[in-house]
């Protein structure tokens, strides 16, 4: 009997374009519209289902406040800061006991191949951002309600000096912080499903990073398994320097590029519609 699992990406309001949520992803409530639909469906199709949930601290390293400019100015959401502008001065720690720290975390994060953004204050634990958009949260009940199983939500991004888009790790761990490292149980419990299907925001960010360690992690003989729903996750939009005009970050480009690299190493990438 194959068993399936369902891994649903960062499902909160603060995603979707819904008033006053910090960080919309234009067509995230589309997405997860589509999951819904396919949950209430088939309710019997997945045997697990498997929610993370973005939870950040009011000072986390990813929010303006951790942040200031050489006037003593906090940066605006979706500020680009480098390591080199760092040492120059252009950009210092608003704690000095932070500054070593920032600077070390830019360059460790350099080194991986990003670069540090700035994101307006989300992920606030028992803020309306942080619940999961109701029509998938009503179907997810009813998948609960008539199944008799319970959906597994997991928070991640908790820990202050890290970013951590990616479920099974943060982008840089600390050393002697176990939950920023990789968790090979959670990978381990994800591998050992027949089929893994993949929803969730963003497919610039989060749903790619999950994936990605998942790959990173397991045996590319595996790989077959997994399946990638491209349109049950968004990007998050383009970087654009406001005085030029010019793209300083094209996450929409990173996201496209990101689902041919799959196709290649044999994931399976798909639309709901032709799936089901």
């Amino acid at each position: 009997m194959i068993r399936r699992l369902a891994f649903i990406i960062d499902p909160q309001n603060m995603f979707m374009t819904l008033p006053g949520m910090p960080l919309p992803v234009f067509g995230a409530d589309q997405d997860m519209l589509r999951v819904a639909v396919r949950l209430l469906l088939y309710p019997f199709y997945y045997d697990e289902i498997v929610v993370t949930l973005d939870t950040h601290t009011e000072d986390h390293i990813g929010h303006p406040g951790r942040w200031l400019n050489d006037q003593g100015q906090q940066p605006l959401p979706f500020t680009v800061i480098t390591s080199a502008e760092y040492e120059a001065g252009k950009w210092c720690a608003a704690d000095p006991a932070d500054q070593v720290w920032q600077g070390d975390y830019l360059r460790l994060l350099e080194a991986t191949g990003r670069v540090h953004t700035v994101w307006p204050v989300h992920g606030r634990k028992g803020h309306f951002e942080h619940k999961v958009y109701k029509p998938l949260k009503a179907a997810l009940d009813t998948w609960e309600r008539i199944t008799g199983k319970k959906v597994r939500y997991i928070e991640k991004g908790m820990h202050r000096d890290t970013e951590q888009f990616g479920v099974f790790g943060a982008n840089v761990p600390i050393t002697g912080a176990s939950e920023t490292e990789i968790n090979m149980e959670l990978l381990g419990e994800v591998n050992s499903f027949d089929a893994t299907h993949y929803f969730g925001e963003a497919s610039s960010h989060c749903a790619k990073d999950s994936v990605t360690q998942n790959l990173a992690h397991i045996p590319e003989v595996d790989f077959s398994k997994y399946t990638v729903f491209r349109d049950c996750m968004s990007p998050v939009a383009a970087v654009v320097d406001e005085k030029t005009g010019d793209v300083i970050v094209d996450f929409p480009a990173q996201a496209e590029a990101w689902f041919h690299e799959l196709q290649a190493k044999g994931v399976n990438v798909v639309k709901a519609e032709d799936y089901f």
